[in-house]
Parts: structure tokens; sequence; C-alpha cells
């Protein structure tokens, strides 16, 4: 049996700023290509805002 071919590592990183606080977002996969929704981050930075107002 063959060892196992390692696949390309691809990253995805994305940075909020949102107030006084910066949220991150990180994704990590071998061998496959990352696609992180737009609609999840807009959700957690509603929640961000929310939750800094008075």
């Amino acid at each position: 049996m063959e060892p196992e071919q390692p696949g390309d590592r691809n990253e995805q990183h994305v940075v909020v700023r949102t107030g006084n606080t910066i949220a991150t977002f990180q994704e990590l996969s071998i061998g496959k290509d990352l696609f992180f929704p737009p609609e999840l981050i807009s959700r957690q930075v509603e929640r961000l805002r929310d939750a800094q107002r008075p």
C-alpha cells in the first residue's frame, strides 16, 4: 500500500473590526478549495454590533 500523497494546503483568514472588537474567521483545508460564506460573516458581524449597543 502506497502512502497517501499530501494535497495542497489552503488557508483563508478574514479579519473584521466592529467597534472596539476584532473578530477573526479561519478555515484550513488540505486538498480542496475553500469558500467562506459571506452570509455567515455578515450574521456574526451583526451579532457583534448588537452586543455593543447600549
